[in-house]
């Protein structure tokens, strides 16, 4: 589901980016939002599911370092992008391949998941 969504806002980006008036962009932008806001509570689901229960508040320490690592890089990145091409396309394109790799993961983890071994609580030591 999380894959999904995020296939979606891949499009919804696409989409907008292919778009000729700031009215329709808007619109494109929202539904990109719509989407990629959608995915976010799904995301710790996933941490919870996987992680034994003794480790999931550093799991879920984890994960959100990983997000506050791309929240800021990310900006960067794209205004870089922008900047040196003179053009929004680099920014866009970035985005998008990101949105792509992201749902890439999650398809991972759900194939994955399947042969996960369930941690028994009592096996790990901390």
């Amino acid at each position: 589901m999380i894959a999904a969504v995020y296939l979606c806002t891949a499009v919804c980006l696409y989409v907008t980016y292919n778009l000729e008036t700031a009215q329709a962009s808007i619109v494109g932008l929202s539904a990109a939002g719509f989407f990629l806001y959608g995915g976010f509570g799904p995301v710790w689901s996933v941490v919870l599911d996987l992680t034994p229960g003794n480790l999931r508040g550093v799991f879920s320490g984890f994960v959100n370092c990983g997000g506050q690592i791309g929240g800021f890089f990310a900006p960067i990145i794209g205004g870089w992008l922008v900047g040196a091409t003179a053009s929004f396309t680099g920014g866009f394109l970035f985005m998008i391949g990101a949105l792509l790799v992201a749902a890439l993961c999650f398809v991972a983890l759900q194939v994955l998941k399947r042969n996960w071994p369930m941690w028994p609580e009592a096996a790990i030591a901390v």
